[in-house]
């Protein structure tokens, strides 16, 4: 996750808790304040939102997070975009050593 405006956008680990149609809860240490938008990303999914209650707890914070966009499917939409484009399928390069 990352706090959407700030500076350098650091992501922030954190672990989804629960999950429902338009809200989730994050466990995480960093504090987040109430009313800041935050991008929540997954290996198929991103989530836009903004945190609506702030907990503290024994281990760090649970975030409670309205959201307000979600796409889903990102491969798809990647390989999608790919063929509107006519663009080949990226292939990973070889890192030099």
């Amino acid at each position: 996750m990352a706090v959407l405006g700030a500076s350098a956008a650091e992501p922030i680990a954190g672990r989804l808790v629960d999950f429902s149609g338009k809200g989730l809860r994050i466990e995480t240490r960093a504090e987040v304040p109430c009313g800041s938008a935050i991008k929540v990303e997954g290996h198929e999914f991103l989530l836009l939102g903004e945190v609506c209650r702030l907990e503290r707890g024994k281990h760090g914070f649970t975030i409670a997070v309205q959201v307000s966009h979600s796409l889903t499917a990102l491969s798809e939409l990647h390989r999608i975009n790919r063929a509107i484009l006519g663009e080949a399928p990226r292939v990973a390069e070889p890192v030099p050593r």
